[in-house]
């Protein structure tokens, strides 16, 4: 498969494939969203330590659409870089 490398702006799909409600996702790098994957991952652990099923609920959805874009870039071949 052959990898594109993209800036942040010119990589943003289209609907229908765009199934997540905002676009800043699609405008992060693929080393920010990794960042936001292990970042969201650590407040989700403490806040499920501290209880707050809410706040872990959320930090928990931060990781899945972070994982989204990067797993739609995956099968695009697509690689987007700052």
């Amino acid at each position: 498969m052959t990898v594109t490398t993209y800036t942040t702006y010119d990589v943003i799909p289209k609907a229908p494939e765009m199934h997540l409600q905002h676009e800043h996702y699609w405008r992060r790098t693929d080393a920010s969203l990794r960042y936001i994957m292990q970042d969201a991952s650590e407040a989700a652990e403490n806040a499920a330590r501290m209880g707050d099923a809410h706040a872990e609920c959320k930090y928990l959805d931060q990781i899945n659409d972070a994982s989204t874009v990067l797993g739609w870039r995956r099968r695009k071949g697509v690689r987007v870089v700052w």
